[in-house]
């Protein structure tokens, strides 16, 4: 959200000085005027609040700073004991903490020689809060530590902590709270996001077993949570299932993408796919169909069909004027022209964000501005577009958020220009300026397109930023092409003519680069019907491979237990490994051209990555890979498609599983990627649960039972420890009696919680010939200390820690 405003603001601050002195200037400093003109201005004249004293209200909440706001990932086995870890060791730590602060700083400043209301902390003002039942309050929110958020739907899976920056820095304790965030944020088990940045997803309606699309998704904050949806179906917290649904996060920018690849891999989903195409432009995608026009499975193919998405996300570029809580610099930058020149990349982006959708489907748009002109003028400008009977606007948020404090769309507005001249529809001595903001003002049929029916989040509701959300579905009658399928042969044809397009490595697909200057509604629909296709993306092509037909692989799932030894995998209805039937191992070859994937050769390349080949091209190939990653069907059915694999500029996908080892002395060819753990232990003991599965003596996996916590604790202390280092012969029996040195092995510790109850913790290991060595990054590790010797331990925040074997894990 934002992304466009952020950038622009990023530069001016580090490229402003201070007229005076040359000296850069600081937006977070107290010296900052919180004030713009023009802002005042123009959304005294929008009556974005219903009174003067709600005004008054709004701009001081808006001079504040913004609390601090993060998401316990709530699918995975950690989240009881972090929520247990928060309320029972970090609130109470707190509690006594912040007064102490608070005291400091107020000393602090007035021996500076600050008045009372510049010396107060900037997120202890008193804000008051007029309640959807007109009754006024006053609070000093957060101030006894994280609160849950109060509106969020999944209880003590969402918390606030209203403190600053300045108080970060004065204590210990909290400066070590700030490294537990980080610590769990790097590994996945928290999410580090703005509270209104949570309310789009929410308001989506994901199901475990839809399609789903980003379209404008990093930084990726949001994509986690649709990552989360997908895996979880909300009854059950916690369900570790391979899930049947797929996100695919897009974003313009090469580099970005790439940053979101980094940000979502923490989650290890087999379920995403990032790809770098600019929005408006995001390709017309296919799948085959089977004779009775099902999605291919495998069967006898008759064509393809228009792949439409269940739900997509249009979290658009904004000029971001609902982040002046956190991003300061807004104050000294904001321009009227600045949603001007937005407007239409908006309403492009919305627009292709309705034909990638599927009938019945719904869609998403938000952004962090509170300006009419992004916000309402594109919902009603796409909404005249398409049509009552395609596309309508839906009343969610009083059905999915009940406790959400909120404010509908503005029925009416007014435009101004560049220079910030108010221009009415009347205006006709210059024309040409009439006819640039025609889709700017309120259209004629405003009380039919129910625009009340979206979101507007003002932050002195409930101390939150700035922000604006609409939920629209397009209709099961919209008349669309999705069930119109194409001849192999039609496929093939375009499929020529695309792949002479030339590729590019980092190209930035800026979606403002190429705007026309389209003014009717029609045109615009129907050039971004089918956009012009980007360029190809040359990256490492994906190769999938056959369970039953690589002797490679084959040999690896059956030496770490996946699939029992000389099994018959190759159909579905052979393999005794059901969760296999719902995944797809890949790789990415250096050595291979970029070339039609399509299922037709699939099973070709396989056999001649084969090890069974003994031919010079076969031999080429088996040594082409170090890593192979897994991938549910749907990924796969996507990506193998003759014409997505010619149009989808892919970044990243799948969840690696094993990899060559670094030392050329292993025991085995392939050990198992740390990141790959969770999905591997899923498919080892075929169950949603692997704990309640988990024996010694299993392949590859060793229990170490509650009396073995000193040779836990020493596992986790030396990283590296030696045999004669651990004091229990019967565990060091058994890791010898489940693998061979030099290969690699899981250990679990059926370790105690707070609570009394029991969690199992699984470390990645391997083992040399006289020893143990961790496979973890350090801030697993931390995050694993945190629970097993609790927050206040020094072992976990130790500024110093490392890994030994740092190289290794890696």
């Amino acid at each position: 959200m934002g992304k466009r405003g952020k950038k622009i603001v990023w530069k001016r601050r580090r490229l402003e000085r201070s007229e005076n002195t040359g000296e850069r200037r600081n937006w977070d400093n107290q010296e900052l005027i919180r004030d713009n003109e023009d802002f005042v201005r123009y959304y005294r004249a929008q009556n974005i609040v219903q009174s003067e004293e709600e005004w008054e209200q709004f701009m001081q909440s808006m001079k504040t700073g913004l609390p601090i706001s993060f998401r316990i990932t709530g699918t995975r086995k950690q989240a009881q004991e972090l929520q247990q870890l928060i309320e029972n060791e970090i609130k109470p730590l707190m509690e006594n903490v912040m007064p102490q602060v608070e005291d400091a700083i107020k000393a602090e400043d007035e021996s500076e020689g600050k008045g009372k209301d510049e010396g107060e902390s900037e997120s202890a003002v008193k804000v008051e809060v007029e309640g959807q039942n007109g009754e006024e309050k006053k609070a000093m929110v957060g101030r006894s530590g994280p609160q849950p958020i109060e509106w969020y739907p999944y209880k003590g899976l969402a918390y606030t902590f209203d403190i600053g920056r300045r108080e970060l820095k004065r204590s210990k304790e909290l400066n070590d709270f700030h490294k537990f965030l980080v610590t769990e944020t790097e590994i996945g088990n928290i999410s580090r996001q703005e509270e209104v940045s949570m309310i789009p997803p929410l308001l989506l309606d994901v199901k475990p077993n839809h399609a789903v699309l980003d379209l404008c998704a990093a930084p990726g904050s949001k994509t986690a949570q649709l990552l989360e949806l997908i895996h979880n179906d909300r009854d059950n917290v916690g369900d570790n299932e391979i899930p049947e649904g797929i996100v695919v996060a897009n974003d313009a920018n090469y580099k970005r993408a790439c940053m979101l690849v980094r940000q979502t891999n923490r989650l290890c989903s087999p379920s995403l796919v990032v790809t770098n195409h600019s929005g408006e432009r995001f390709p017309t995608l296919n799948i085959y169909t089977n004779v009775d026009g099902s999605s291919d499975n495998g069967g006898s193919k008759k064509g393809k069909r228009k792949y439409q998405f269940d739900r997509v996300l249009a979290d658009v570029p904004c000029s971001g004027d609902g982040t002046l809580r956190k991003n300061l610099g807004i104050w000294n930058t904001w321009k009227f022209k600045e949603a001007n020149n937005l407007h239409k990349i908006q309403v492009r982006l919305l627009t292709r964000a309705v034909h990638l959708t599927k009938p019945g489907g719904k869609i998403v748009y938000s952004t962090c501005s509170l300006n009419p002109i992004e916000n309402e003028a594109v919902i009603a400008t796409v909404l005249n577009m398409f049509g009552q009977d395609t596309l309508q606007l839906l009343d969610e948020a009083p059905k999915r958020l009940p406790k959400l404090k909120r404010n509908s769309g503005l029925g009416s507005w007014k435009v101004f220009n560049n220079d910030g001249f108010e221009v009415t529809e009347r205006q006709d001595e210059n024309g040409d300026e009439k006819e640039q903001y025609k889709t700017f003002f309120p259209p004629k049929n405003i009380e039919e397109l129910g625009i009340e029916k979206c979101v507007r989040i003002l932050p002195h509701l409930q101390n939150t930023g700035g922000f604006f959300v609409a939920v629209l579905q397009k209709l099961e009658s919209s008349k669309d092409s999705e069930n119109n399928v194409e001849s192999q042969d039609e496929v093939k044809s375009e499929v020529e003519q695309e792949n002479n397009v030339k590729p590019e490595t980092e190209m930035e697909l800026d979606s403002s680069a190429e705007i026309k200057d389209v003014t009717e509604e029609g045109d615009i629909k129907q050039e971004l019907e089918n956009p012009p296709v980007d360029p190809a993306l040359l990256e490492n092509p994906f190769t999938f491979l056959e369970v039953g037909q690589d002797t490679t692989l084959k040999r690896i799932l059956e030496y770490y237990g996946i699939i029992a030894k000389d099994s018959d995998c190759g159909g579905d209805s052979s393999n005794s490994n059901e969760k296999l039937n719902k995944g797809a191992f890949l790789i990415r070859t250096e050595d291979s051209q970029k070339e039609n994937t399509s299922q037709d050769n699939a099973d070709e390349k396989n056999e001649e990555i084969s090890e069974e080949k003994n031919d010079e091209k076969g031999e080429k190939k088996g040594k082409g890979f170090n890593s192979i990653y897994f991938v549910t069907q749907k990924v796969k059915q996507l990506l193998t498609a003759s014409k997505n694999s010619a149009n989808l500029r892919v970044v990243n996908t799948g969840v690696k599983l094993f990899a060559k080892p670094p030392s050329k002395d292993s025991g085995f060819e392939f050990r198992l990627a740390s990141e790959g753990i969770p999905l591997f232990l899923q498919l080892l003991f075929n169950s949603g649960d692997s704990n309640s599965h988990v024996e010694s003596g299993e392949k590859r996996t060793v229990v170490m039972e509650i009396k073995d916590i000193a040779d836990f604790k020493a596992l986790l202390l030396l990283k590296n420890p030696r045999f004669d280092q651990l004091g229990d012969q019967d565990l060091i029996s058994r890791i010898k009696s489940v693998t061979l040195p030099q290969t690699s092995l899981v250990v679990y510790h059926n370790h105690v919680n707070s609570n009394g109850t029991h969690s199992l913790i699984h470390l990645p290991v391997w083992r040399g010939v006289n020893s143990l060595s961790l496979h973890i990054n350090k801030n697993i590790l931390r995050s694993i200390m945190f629970r097993v010797f609790g927050f206040n331990s020094d072992i976990a925040k130790d500024a110093n820690f490392s890994l030994d074997n740092n190289k290794r894990s890696q």
